[in-house]
């Protein structure tokens, strides 16, 4: 498969899943103060749609929005910097995701110095972002002083 179809392929199947994760985020209910304060509200429901939101939603639709960026930028690149990149790529993001996933989904307590996974994630996002585009300029950099 050419690199330049695998990219635009993959930026499109990550924003579609960012979109649908932003809309579906929009219909989880968000109990009222007099809600919680009924005698029948369950606490456990509510607990477990933070859980499904804070701990699996919204990390995945900011790793969605940041790889479908980072496809985005490769739709345009040679093969050999996206050969280079994919290196790096494989190295990156099984160690991003096992930091995402031991981390605790919310941390504890108003003013906890401990990050939780949502922290985690933008932290990742970011890092891999920024040094995708620093492997591309810095390949691209030695390609051309080859030249």
């Amino acid at each position: 498969m050419n690199h330049k179809l695998f990219s635009a392929t993959f930026f499109i199947f990550f924003m579609i899943t960012a979109f649908v994760i932003y809309f579906y985020i929009q219909t989880i209910p968000i109990p009222t103060v007099e809600e919680m304060l009924e005698d029948n509200y369950n606490e456990k429901v509510a607990l477990q749609q933070q859980r499904i939101e804070f701990g699996v939603l919204e990390p995945l639709q900011i790793a969605s929005i940041f790889l479908g960026i980072v496809f985005f930028i490769l739709i345009f690149v040679s093969k050999e910097l996206f050969n280079t990149w994919k290196k790096f790529a494989f190295i990156y993001i099984p160690i991003g995701l096992v930091l995402i996933v031991i981390t605790p989904i919310q941390s504890h307590g108003f003013l906890s110095l401990t990050p939780d996974r949502y922290d985690i994630t933008n932290f990742v996002s970011y890092g891999f972002l920024i040094m995708s585009i620093l492997v591309l300029i810095i390949k691209k950099f030695f390609i051309m002083k080859k030249k």
